[in-house]
């Protein structure tokens, strides 16, 4: 690994109350999260350039508020056209909402047998 040197103002780390090794740890972690947020490091590379475990960076994540999906609407929208054009899909799932409500397949025939056993409408 390669080694980096910053320099700091001697009061730095009274003032934030960290020991240079605190310090360095946080600037690691902050630098991660960063270049992750920009887009710039995956999330492993990001987790590895930080020294924790991915679990650990997704906390540092969630922890500055930082998403940790960086993938827009946009392109879960053209990732679902993509895989639907490869494998003949249909290009709207069953399951959502065509009018605003969820419907699963087969839900109105089920509601419809429910209905017919409960009131013995058997027409």
């Amino acid at each position: 690994m390669a080694t980096v040197t910053v320099e700091v103002p001697d009061d730095a780390f009274a003032a934030l109350r960290r020991s240079p090794k605190e310090f360095a740890q946080e600037m690691r972690i902050a630098a991660a999260i960063q270049w992750y947020h920009q887009g710039l490091i995956s999330q492993g590379r990001a987790a590895e350039i930080a020294g924790l475990s991915r679990a650990d960076f997704l906390d540092a994540l969630f922890r500055a508020k930082v998403p940790a999906c960086q993938v827009t609407v946009e392109e879960l929208k053209e990732e679902l056209e993509s895989w639907q054009r490869l494998s003949g899909e249909s290009s709207t799932p069953r399951s959502w909402p065509v009018d605003g409500n969820v419907r699963e397949p087969g839900a109105t025939e089920a509601r419809e047998e429910a209905h017919a056993v409960t009131y013995g409408d058997h027409s």
